[in-house]
């Protein structure tokens, strides 16, 4: 979901991809160690704060919950697909 995100212009960051040198630093070795704890959810919570708006695919994992729950509270726009998405709405409409 990442590349289409990105070719209708939004630049697409997922959580992971900070969190994992990080962990590494932190000295992460497992899923779900003391260092995961510390720094994933958080780096995730963290980002999602200084985004415009944010995209999920819906599961029932927690982390996915808790995401969800911050970006409602905090006003921001959330897609669960790419054609809920402005910017695909406004493409599919010119066309």
């Amino acid at each position: 979901m990442v590349l289409p995100i990105f070719r209708l212009g939004p630049v697409p960051v997922i959580g992971e991809w900070l969190a994992l040198p990080l962990l590494q630093l932190a000295g992460s070795t497992k899923p779900a160690d003391e260092p995961c704890h510390e720094i994933s959810y958080p780096i995730a919570h963290r980002l999602l704060l200084k985004c415009d708006a944010a995209s999920s695919v819906e599961g029932t994992c927690k982390g996915t919950y808790e995401d969800v729950w911050i970006v409602r509270e905090n006003g921001l726009s959330i897609y669960f697909s790419l054609s809920e998405s402005p910017r695909e709405k406004a493409q599919v409409s010119l066309s």
